[in-house]
């Protein structure tokens, strides 16, 4: 399975910095332990330098959507 419909935490906001998505993945780091990977779509907070390291520094496999292929991402688009 590629997904599951648990949420596990909300951000609501114009815009999400790296360093603001990093602080949520940490806190479900604390209680939860982190995936093994994350499907993502091309959105600058999943594109930056710094969210990059972070992905790598845990072994986090990214994967990313295809750009113009939303349904890709199906579960969360809708």
């Amino acid at each position: 399975m590629d997904y599951n419909k648990e949420i596990l935490a909300i951000e609501v906001d114009f815009s999400l910095p790296a360093q603001r998505v990093i602080r949520v993945l940490e806190f479900l780091e604390l209680v939860r332990g982190l995936p093994k990977m994350i499907r993502v779509d091309n959105g600058p907070e999943f594109i930056s330098r710094l969210l990059d390291l972070w992905w790598r520094e845990k072994n986090i496999e990214l994967d990313f959507v295809q750009p113009g292929k939303p349904m890709q991402n199906g579960n969360v688009e809708r």
